[in-house]
């Protein structure tokens, strides 16, 4: 047999078939049938991160902010399906901190999140502390929850039983 019988020229074939794409289109539509619950979860799973990332970050920066200002700083979280955190040097906050306007997050950001208290926090110079220690819990309509602790002397942790990402729960 020589080389050139084997070409597509040769065997009169010279893409795929009819039968050949209706085949690899059903084996795509299974495929992705299986994976859109999954990736359903994915996103939701990833918008309580989000949050809870957020939430953390606004406690973060108020704590700077009180270093920095040297003064009582006060971190507002309102909760329900509508929720937000704001921070400001005064109580309830507003205005601006330090020349630069508040800062906040609120539920706009990240849907289908929610907070479950709300709380307002002091951030007391000299030494850090806190007025509230405690924590908030931010979840999901699935039923994820992700726990956002701070101790008395202004310690911030993130913990979880349903989001592999972070540390179970004590």
């Amino acid at each position: 047999m020589r080389l050139k019988d084997f070409t597509p020229q040769a065997s009169g074939q010279l893409g795929v078939t009819f039968i050949e794409l209706l085949i690899s289109i059903a084996v795509l539509a299974v495929l992705v049938a299986l994976a859109a619950p999954y990736f359903g979860n994915y996103i939701e799973r990833q918008r309580l991160v989000g949050a809870t990332e957020a939430l953390h970050g606004q406690i973060q920066q108020a704590k700077r902010a009180a270093i920095s200002n040297n003064k009582t700083i006060y971190l507002q979280v309102s909760n329900g399906a509508n929720w937000a955190s704001v921070y400001g040097d005064t109580n309830p906050p507003a205005g601006e901190v330090n020349g630069l306007p508040v800062l906040d997050v609120d539920s706009e950001d990240y849907p289908t999140t929610e907070v479950a208290t709300s709380v307002t926090i002091a951030f007391e110079k000299p030494g850090l502390n806190t007025n509230v220690s405690g924590s908030l819990a931010v979840g999901s309509p699935s039923g994820w929850k992700v726990i956002v602790s701070l101790s008395p002397i202004g310690r911030v942790e993130i913990c979880s039983d349903d989001v592999s990402q972070y540390p179970d729960c004590p």
